[in-house]
C-alpha cells in the first residue's frame, strides 16, 4: 500500500513540473531632462521674386530706345525698350489711305445700286474690300503700340539683355525683369514635416538672412508642391515675406528657414532620443515608463504613456505633451515591450 501511494506521488510530481518565472529583459533607459528648446527644424532657402518675365518685342526692327539699367525698378506702364517706329508709322499711312479709298469706292457702289446702276455684286465686292482694309488698317496701328515695350507691373530690372541699336526679332528676349512686390522664399522639407505645414495655424515660420543679421523675418505659407523630388524624396514648400518690401532684400539671396509648432515652450519642452518612441496603433505616438520594484534588485514593470511631439531636430524628439522632467523611459528596443512586463536596465 505504501508502495502504490509513494508511486503516486512520484507521478503527479513528473506530471505538473513548477513553472519558473521568465527572466527580466534588458533594456536600455533614459531620464527625461527639462530639454534645451529643440524643436524647431531649420532648412536652407533661395529668395525667389514673385514671378520673373523675360520681355520681348512682337514685331521685327532696329531697337533705338532701351532706358533702364540692371537693378532699377521701372513703375507699372514705364518704357522699357522701343524699336524704331518710322517703318511701322509708314505703313499706317499706306493703310490709312487704302481704307480711305476702300471708303470711297462703297460710297459710289452703295448710289450706283441703289439708282440701279450697277448690280448688288458690286456692292457686295465694296463692302469686302472696306472690311478689309479696316482689318489692315488697325494691324498697321496695332504694330505701331507694338514698337515699345512697357513695364506690365512694378518691375526690377534684372539683366539687360539686348544693347541699344541692335536689330531684334519677335520673341526673342530683350530684358528679363522680376516682380518683386512680394518676396518668396522656396525650400525643400522631408516628408515628415508634410503633415504640419498642411495646416498653416500648427507652426511659425521666419527667415534669416545674412543682409539682416539679427531681424527675422516672419513668414506666411504660400504653397508645397505635393509631388515628390523622384532623387530626394522631399518636397518643395513656398513662403512668402511678410512685412512689405525691403530694399535690402534682393532675389538669388540665401535664407535660413526656421519653422516651429505653436504651443511650443522652448525653455521646458523635454528632448528623447528617437529610439524611445513607439506607435500607438491609433496615428498617434507614445513611450514606456520604468516602473522600479521595491524588491531593491533594480528590476522593474513598464507602462505606456500616449506623448504629443514636436519635430525632430537630429536624434532627439521634444515631447509637448505627456512627460515631465526626471521620469524614466526605455530608450530602446521599445517594439517588444508589452504592459506590465518586467525588464531589468543595462544603464541605469
Amino acid at each position: 500500500m505504501k508502495r502504490f501511494a509513494l508511486a503516486a506521488m512520484l507521478t503527479a510530481a513528473w506530471a505538473a513540473p513548477a513553472t519558473a518565472e521568465p527572466p527580466a529583459a534588458t533594456v536600455r533607459l533614459h531620464e527625461v531632462g527639462a530639454g534645451a528648446g529643440a524643436g524647431a527644424r531649420r532648412f536652407v532657402g533661395r529668395v525667389e521674386p514673385l514671378r520673373t518675365v523675360e520681355l520681348s518685342f512682337e514685331v521685327s526692327g532696329q531697337m533705338v530706345e532701351i532706358p533702364v539699367r540692371s537693378g532699377e525698378i521701372v513703375p507699372q506702364g514705364g518704357l522699357i525698350a522701343a524699336i524704331d517706329p518710322e517703318d511701322f508709322t509708314l505703313a499706317l499711312r499706306e493703310a490709312e489711305a487704302r481704307r480711305d479709298l476702300a471708303q470711297l469706292e462703297f460710297d459710289r457702289a452703295r448710289d450706283l445700286t441703289s439708282r440701279g446702276a450697277a448690280p448688288q455684286s458690286r456692292r457686295d465686292e465694296a463692302v469686302a474690300e472696306l472690311r478689309l482694309a479696316e482689318v489692315a488698317y488697325d494691324v498697321a496701328a496695332r504694330n505701331i503700340r507694338l514698337t515699345r515695350i512697357a513695364a506690365p507691373f512694378d518691375a526690377l530690372v534684372a539683366r539687360r539683355l539686348v544693347d541699344a541699336f541692335s536689330y531684334v526679332t519677335p520673341e526673342a528676349p530683350v530684358v528679363r525683369v522680376q516682380d518683386v512686390s512680394e518676396m518668396r522664399v522656396a525650400i525643400s522639407a522631408p516628408e515628415d514635416l508634410i503633415p504640419l505645414v498642411r495646416d498653416p495655424g500648427a507652426f511659425s515660420a521666419v527667415a534669416r538672412l545674412a543682409a539682416l543679421p539679427g531681424e527675422p523675418i516672419p513668414l506666411e505659407l504660400r504653397e508645397f508642391v505635393t509631388e515628390a523630388d523622384p532623387v530626394a524624396q522631399t518636397y518643395e514648400i513656398v513662403f512668402a515675406l511678410t512685412g512689405g518690401r525691403d530694399p535690402r532684400v534682393l532675389p538669388g539671396m540665401t535664407a535660413t528657414v526656421e519653422i516651429r509648432p505653436k504651443g511650443l515652450d522652448a525653455g521646458r519642452a523635454p528632448v528623447i532620443p528617437a529610439t524611445a518612441v513607439d506607435a500607438d496603433g491609433e496615428d498617434g505616438f507614445r513611450v514606456w515608463l520604468f516602473e522600479p520594484e521595491a524588491d531593491g534588485t533594480g528590476a522593474g514593470v513598464v507602462r505606456p504613456r500616449t506623448v504629443r511631439l514636436g519635430l525632430a531636430e537630429g536624434d532627439g524628439v521634444p515631447v509637448l505633451e505627456g512627460l515631465a522632467a526626471g521620469e524614466v523611459i526605455v530608450s530602446a528596443g521599445v517594439s517588444r515591450l508589452r504592459e506590465g512586463m518586467r525588464v531589468r536596465p543595462m544603464n541605469l
